[in-house]
């Protein structure tokens, strides 16, 4: 591995950590707190859709960049990127709408589904799942 894909994978990874270190002073997301607290009992808090939907959505966007970046400094493969870039705005706007409409009924297929479902729309899962395949891809055409 090169020191420029070195750089950019250190540089990738720490933005992740980033994203996720300073959550509560970028974003605007006020059920942080609420999934943080965990407590069954509490009602969910008041929060702006609109806002909450832009925040997320640049959350998303950030990830998406970081992740990017580490997929490239790994593999250096524009065919891999063009993959992930579908794979991760798919996963976005397929649990973005479904996390929204549990926001909207309270909850209504229960506290699990929701907190997963924003594990999905705020984490760089699709990453965890894109790195071990584009590995076996690789390997597979050794």
């Amino acid at each position: 591995m090169k020191w420029t894909s070195i750089i950019v994978c250190i540089t990738s990874i720490l933005g992740l950590i980033s994203v996720r270190a300073f959550e509560g002073e970028w974003f605007y997301d006020p059920m942080l707190q609420y999934f943080k607290e965990a407590q069954f009992s509490m009602s969910l808090p008041h929060y702006e859709g609109v806002k909450l939907s832009f925040h997320h959505l640049y959350r998303f966007l950030l990830n998406s960049i970081f992740s990017l970046g580490l997929i490239y400094g790994l593999y250096k493969n524009i065919n891999y990127l063009k993959i992930s870039i579908i794979i991760m705005w798919m996963s976005f706007l397929l649990c973005y709408p479904f996390y929204y409409y549990m926001l909207e009924t309270d909850m209504a297929f229960g506290y699990a589904v929701t907190f997963f479902l924003r594990r999905l729309v705020i984490q760089p899962m699709p990453l965890f799942l894109l790195i071990p395949l584009f590995y076996y891809l690789r390997k597979k055409q050794m």
